[in-house]
């Protein structure tokens, strides 16, 4: 009773817009204890001061370590040697409580089978995922925000395990058309995850970077693998989801995609997949344009530069190649944006079949609210010669969607591509993958050559075509 009273007298020292903020930090000292430890503070202070105003002498509460309230300082009264807390600092504290409670009571109207229902639609939904279904999805990312990336980077290595189960199918044969639907189901799994992530991608970088999961060294390197997973599919719309997570994840994702640039610019697809990041915060970034941009801004290597010493040497050449090349489609971009515009509707447009093109008659009749997400399902491979630049131009508007965006509505969704696969796209798009992973290297003794042409077996005992093997 005695606190409670002296509570109340110190409460004369804080004006009456200060006093719900006041009253609330003490009936909940859980806010108090969040704001210490997001601060940074460490064990050693008896106390804390937390700022009620931006203002660093304004009016504040003194608290125990613990969280107990002490007493109300007004504006302007001395601190001591206390550390101060700032209300930036307490607004993210509460921000973050009163999410979880939100997110708990979320959590607690569904029922373990609608959880289990969820997760199996996103495994099973091909490209048939909607709109409203992919936004009422996100709360799987927020209530388990490790869920979605931790998904996604186990879906990604099934799917490069698969690359050998449809790289070594005997010439004159394929797999069955259920095996291959199954495939790229797979393959859609792994872009709804994508898609889920991004929704809470700045949540899930702060816990990889400030609370690094076990056995995990390098942070920056972890977030940077996240971002080109969906990539390996090696489509349009894998590299366009792998943007948009490091996009939406802010300064972070920012930091991942400059240190993994130079760590996994190893491969043509990676190194355009980093790009394609780099490039949409440099043209939409709100905080982050100004020093993604900086880092795209460097020369080319001179042709008569040095040949690099060492593998780093070497990365980092290939890395400034990318980015410089970076800056240049940057400068394409907002030279000619009217030209990306068109490329979109023309990219839209192919992703119809013939009776949808037949019902809206010409691109140009076809709604412009459909475009982004129409574009987004684009599964033309990515890392060809003739589709690479259209891939990079559309990236940046594309990424800098809201993630429900890139689905189309429940009202269209017979729009959705219906065909799974072409086999030789898929074999395509396997190679590319196997090449990138490294799982399945060739061996140097094969010594194939094309003599009886690049259709004929291949020489070197393979049972493969030659330009599926020694040729390729």
């Amino acid at each position: 009773m005695a606190h409670d009273e002296h509570f109340l007298q110190r409460l004369d020292r804080l004006s009456d817009e200060h006093l719900a903020l006041a009253l609330m930090l003490y009936r909940e000292p859980v806010f108090v204890r969040e704001a210490i430890d997001a601060a940074g503070i460490g064990t050693a202070p008896e106390r804390v001061s937390i700022e009620l105003t931006d203002r660093p002498l304004g009016p504040r509460v003194l608290v125990a370590r613990d969280g107990a309230f002490v007493t109300c300082l007004s504006e302007g009264m001395a601190n001591g040697p206390w550390p101060r807390i700032k209300r930036s600092t307490l607004d993210v504290a509460i921000g973050r409580i009163d999410r979880g409670r939100r997110l708990f009571d979320e959590a607690e109207k569904r029922s373990v089978p609608e959880w289990a229902a969820m997760l199996r639609r996103i495994d099973e939904a091909g490209p048939w995922m909607t709109r409203e279904e992919i936004r009422e999805y996100r709360v799987v990312g927020e209530v388990t925000p490790l869920h979605a990336p931790t998904t996604m980077l186990q879906a990604t290595r099934r799917w490069l395990a698969l690359q050998k189960e449809i790289i070594d199918v005997p010439i004159g044969e394929s797999l069955e058309d259920e095996r291959m639907k199954a495939i790229w189901r797979l393959g859609w799994s792994l872009l709804h995850n994508a898609s889920i992530s991004a929704m809470s991608a700045k949540l899930v970088a702060e816990l990889v970077a400030e609370e690094p999961l076990p056995h995990v060294k390098d942070p920056l390197a972890l977030l940077g693998a996240m971002a080109i997973a969906p990539a390996l599919l090696a489509t349009q719309a894998g590299v366009f989801r792998s943007a948009q997570m490091t996009f939406r994840a802010g300064k972070v994702g920012l930091a991942a995609l400059k240190h993994t640039m130079s760590l996994r610019a190893g491969s043509h697809l990676e190194a355009m997949t980093l790009l394609s990041g780099l490039t949409t915060h440099a043209a939409f970034g709100s905080k982050t344009r100004a020093e993604a941009e900086k880092y795209l801004r460097v020369n080319k290597p001179a042709d008569d530069a040095p040949e690099p010493k060492n593998l780093e040497e070497a990365l980092q050449r290939r890395a400034q190649t990318y980015r410089t090349y970076g800056g240049g489609l940057l400068d394409d971009m907002r030279a000619n944006p009217e030209s990306i515009q068109r490329v979109l509707r023309a990219t839209a447009w192919n992703c119809l079949d013939a009776q949808a093109r037949e019902r809206f008659g010409r691109s140009e009749d076809l709604p412009s609210e459909l475009l982004i997400p129409l574009a987004a399902q684009s599964m033309v491979g990515f890392t060809a010669r003739e589709t690479a630049p259209v891939s990079m131009m559309l990236a940046p508007t594309i990424a800098s969607a809201p993630p429900e965006e890139l689905y189309l509505p429940a009202a269209h969704k017979k729009l959705a591509f219906a065909k799974f696969y072409e086999p030789e796209w898929l074999w395509g798009w396997a190679y590319v993958a196997e090449g990138i992973s490294g799982l399945h290297p060739k061996k140097e003794a094969k010594k194939g050559t094309v003599s009886e042409g690049r259709n004929a077996p291949c020489s070197c005992g393979s049972g493969k075509k030659f330009k599926r093997c020694c040729g390729a």
